[in-house]
């Protein structure tokens, strides 16, 4: 059972810093704050420490993350009824 819940994190971990810039870049271009999407050079061969710090220097990143952390927060205080 255990080997099957960290599988699952195992999957999932690498999704979530792709769902946070995706989301923040929704936020972003809903709100028209100026912001383009930066394009991507696919010939770089980058090692992945490297695009970690990229990750978390990007805006969107940041903007997904207090979005969710938002939703969050309502979800938990506004809609529980206590």
């Amino acid at each position: 059972m255990m080997d099957i819940i960290f599988l699952f994190l195992e999957l999932t971990f690498p999704l979530i810093p792709s769902l946070m810039i995706n989301t923040g870049e929704i936020v972003l271009a809903i709100l028209s704050l100026g912001y383009h999407r930066p394009r991507q050079n696919e010939n770089l061969n980058e090692s992945e420490e490297y695009d970690s710090l990229i990750t978390i220097e990007r805006p969107s990143f940041w903007v997904g993350i207090i979005f969710w952390v938002c939703i969050g927060i309502y979800l938990k205080f506004y809609l529980s009824g206590n």
